[in-house]
């Protein structure tokens, strides 16, 4: 279940640590507020490991010799490494984070286009390949993102995602659980919250085009 306390998210159903950050730390683009966070809330800044998201479907798999690393060309990241942190960056783009109790943890950057290039169903495959994790054992959390109340869409997305005549806007969530139940994950829990509609909490490029962005991290 998600609960936001002292400006922080977080899901109590993900045994990992795992945080979402809101406007209370600033634009997390700055790496001194990225820092910050990290230090109130038991983070080691220092091993940090990001991506240079770029809307892909890639998920790269990380372990100690990362730390501290930025992942070229990626949208996703998980590892079994106990005390390595990993992060992505978002708006209104989906933070899915993904668990598979202790075999391995990660987070996952989503937004309309690495939902069609099939990232999250990378992710999934990843975890059975790579971990030797059944898709049963993995527990997917979608963080705060735009919600289908804000996201309306044109002509060209409604194709790319099947949308029915007279549908105007674009469910994301709705999608990426669509697509992790079709590679078997059963247990995905949703943050109702719109980013681009809590202007008080959330940053959103949707809302104010401009490129300040939220963190997520999860840890093992």
């Amino acid at each position: 279940m998600w609960a936001l306390q002292d400006g922080v998210f977080r899901d109590d159903e993900i045994p990992q640590l795992n945080i979402f950050s809101t406007k209370v730390f600033s634009d997390m683009k700055d790496e001194k507020n990225v820092e910050s966070f990290c230090l109130r809330n038991g983070v080691d800044f220092g091993s940090l490991v990001t991506l240079e998201q770029v809307h892909s479907a890639k998920v790269a798999v990380v372990d100690a010799g990362d730390k501290g690393a930025k992942i070229p060309l990626a949208d996703g990241l998980l590892t079994r490494q106990k005390g390595l942190p990993v992060a992505v960056f978002t708006a209104d783009c989906l933070p899915v984070f993904i668990s598979a109790g202790d075999k391995c943890a990660g987070v996952v950057h989503a937004g309309w286009k690495g939902l069609h290039a099939g990232v999250l169903k990378e992710a999934v495959r990843t975890v059975v390949e790579k971990f030797s994790a059944s898709p049963g054992e993995i527990t997917a959390s979608i963080g705060p993102h735009i919600g289908k109340c804000c996201y309306r869409v044109g002509e060209d997305l409604k194709k790319k995602f099947g949308m029915q005549s007279g549908e105007t806007h674009l469910d994301l969530a709705a999608v990426a659980k669509r697509q992790m139940k079709e590679e078997g994950v059963k247990k995905i829990n949703v943050c109702g919250r719109c980013t681009c509609h809590e202007e008080e909490l959330f940053f959103s490029y949707r809302r104010d085009k401009q490129p300040k962005r939220m963190i997520s991290i999860i840890q093992m």
